[in-house]
């Protein structure tokens, strides 16, 4: 093979290294790791060497200095279903990832000691460490990657190739952005095992055997689901039954290293076995409660083709990588049915898996563990590209090649500038917001309702079904109090409150046909919540012959500081929200499919989901045409 770098090799390569650079300046090392499936990850090492508390997974202590996301993140542990048969709650997550973290937990453990830090195993020392680790493993599965790829292509392709898985997929997204996450570990795993395992059966030494092996159960013990992985060795090189009787022939051959192998692949499984069997009673342990596998009924088109974190949609290149796959035997024969046997079953139990969107992060999470296999049939595809005879068939693969490549980057940016929510978003948002660097405050409700919002500018107003503004409820009890900034009385949810006193509902007295509603409200809420989760809603329904037959609601935290109608482009973030601001917040819902009929029922109102104060008023429904 050639090893000259062409200057498109090197420009591609120069490029990946300034958006890398960027994206980790800018957003990555900003980025906080201590909480979701990271933190839960990382606390077997300060549980281990700090506060031994196993039993106990989710009580910290308050007089340490740990941030308070941390102890209020670990306190919700706890509920009955996470309950072991010894009456208490461990670690739900297996203690893979936190092995290697472990080195770096340590390094930052004796510097706090030394300087006379904190030394709480949350601290800025512990999460700087972190940082580090995650760019390291990244890095490591790069090279790893390098080296797989280089084993079947020239160098100048494999560094085509392996820029474009990065840059392509989420897999940026979780080496560059959000580490702590078990997916650039094992990332890096699946390179090193297939490295291996080509070497394994090219000069079959002991070594290969055991380390191929322990590679493989190191997987098992970071994700169970991904024993999988071991069909990477046992499949190679079969093809054909040519193949397969020369693959019977070596097992024969190596059956004593293989055994010795099989043990070897067991001993990283171990500890977590014994770790169930004295904290939890049994050496087999479900730790996620009623979070289970729902094997006949998997999500797989919204898993691969959905707009919540779905596959594709998040990581657009592998459209060319599923492509090559097809031509899979004229380069690497030896792999190809390691591929689509091992992309087969991950898809059907990645998505069958209770959350098929896996929250938490940017695209669909359990798929970069296989792009490590699927950086072969990405780098054959621009290989093909690369030599087509035909000029507009070369001009028009690259250009849509590289149009995808953006697309994703694109797509990261807004993420990372708080633009884009991918777990929660939808077709309509993707693609009315696509390419777009800035987002309006129609957007921001069309993310959350799904529906695009007219130009109110060239709406006529029909009528106003409902307004109001409390000003006669002054002494009505404890949810209605005068506001002096508004001059004006208003109503008040208290801390618990999940519903206003009373519905907020209308029955129409006549058809109105084919129409818009508006719904809007002021709002003002003192203390707002981070989780978009429980954040307040805005609600409307339609309801006829006592069936509801169109729920829309938006979130109102990100849409509460308009003022006047108008907001700072800097606002406009799923994240931004201001306490104690009074703002209008309104969304249309359009009813001209649907009909608005004589005694259909319009409820409309606040949804305070977080259960914490919140005032309103002028709560108001019009129909617009």
């Amino acid at each position: 093979m050639a090893n000259k770098i062409s200057w498109t090799a090197r420009i591609v390569l120069f490029f990946t290294v300034f958006i890398t650079s960027f994206f980790y300046y800018n957003y990555g090392k900003e980025t906080y790791l201590f909480t979701g499936d990271s933190l839960g990850y990382y606390s077997y090492l300060p549980s281990l060497f700090i506060y031994d508390n196993f039993y106990s997974i989710e009580k910290l202590p308050h007089d340490k200095g740990i941030e308070r996301p941390v102890l209020e993140y670990v306190a919700r542990y706890p509920n009955e279903q996470t309950k072991t048969s010894k009456g208490t709650y461990i670690n739900q997550y297996t203690y893979g990832v936190a092995a290697f973290e472990m080195p770096f937990f340590l390094i930052a453990h004796l510097y706090e000691k030394l300087s006379g830090g904190k030394a709480n195993g949350y601290s800025i020392s512990y999460h700087h460490a972190l940082k580090v680790a995650f760019l390291i493993f990244g890095l490591l599965g790069m090279f790893f990657l390098y080296k797989v790829v280089n084993l079947f292509f020239s160098r100048d392709e494999t560094i085509l190739g392996i820029c474009s898985i990065l840059l392509g997929t989420n897999l940026f997204w979780f080496v560059f952005v959000q580490g702590g996450m078990a997916h650039s570990i094992l990332f890096m795993l699946y390179s090193l095992l297939i490295y291996l395992t080509v070497l394994l059966h090219k000069n079959p030494k002991n070594i290969y055997f055991v380390a191929t092996a322990f590679i493989a159960g190191i997987i098992t013990v970071i994700r169970p689901s991904d024993v999988i992985c071991i069909l990477i060795p046992i499949l190679y090189g079969i093809y054909s039954i040519e193949t397969l009787r020369e693959k019977w022939i070596f097992i024969v051959k190596y059956k004593y290293i293989i055994l010795l192998s099989l043990f070897v692949f067991a001993l990283p499984i171990i500890p977590q076995l014994v770790f169930w069997k004295k904290y939890a009673g049994s050496f087999i342990y479900y730790s996620y409660g009623q979070q289970s596998f729902d094997w006949l009924h998997p999500k797989v088109l919204q898993g691969l083709f959905g707009f919540k974190n779905g596959w594709l949609p998040y990581s657009p290149i592998i459209i060319f990588s599923l492509i090559g796959l097809f031509f899979a035997n004229r380069k690497f024969p030896e792999l190809k049915l390691s591929i689509w046997l091992i992309l087969i079953l991950h898809i059907y139990i990645s998505y069958s898996w209770w959350c098929y969107n896996y929250i938490n992060g940017y695209g669909s999470r359990p798929m970069i563990h296989l792009y490590p296999l699927l950086a072969l049939p990405l780098t054959l595809t621009i290989h093909y590209i690369r030599n087509f005879r035909y000029a507009f068939l070369k001009s028009l693969s690259a250009i849509v090649f590289v149009l995808l490549l953006v697309l994703n980057l694109s797509l990261m940016y807004k993420a990372a500038e708080g633009k884009l929510i991918s777990e929660e978003s939808n077709s309509t948002f993707y693609f009315s917001t696509l390419f777009k660097t800035n987002l309006s405050y129609d957007d921001l409700v069309v993310f959350d309702s799904e529906e695009l919002q007219p130009n109110q500018n060239t709406l006529q107003v029909l009528d106003t079904i409902s307004y109001h503004n409390f000003e006669n409820l002054q002494d009505s009890g404890n949810h209605f109090i005068f506001d002096s900034s508004l001059s004006s009385v208003v109503c008040f949810l208290n801390e618990g409150d999940e519903f206003p006193p009373f519905p907020f509902r209308d029955t129409l007295s006549k058809n109105l046909g084919r129409a818009y509603v508006k719904v809007s409200a002021l709002i003002r809420i003192p203390q707002y919540e981070l989780s978009m989760y429980w954040q307040p809603i805005l609600a409307f329904s339609l309801k006829r012959e006592d069936s509801t037959i169109l729920w829309k609601g938006i979130k109102v935290n990100n849409k509460i500081s308009r003022k006047g109608g108008t907001m700072n482009k800097s606002e406009i973030t799923f994240g931004h929200a201001k306490e104690n601001i009074w703002g209008e917040v309104s969304f249309f819902v359009n009813l001209n499919e649907i009909e608005l009929l004589k005694n259909d029922i319009l409820e409309f109102g606040i949804w305070n989901r977080a259960k914490k104060p919140l005032y309103f008023d002028e709560l108001t429904l019009e129909t617009y045409r």
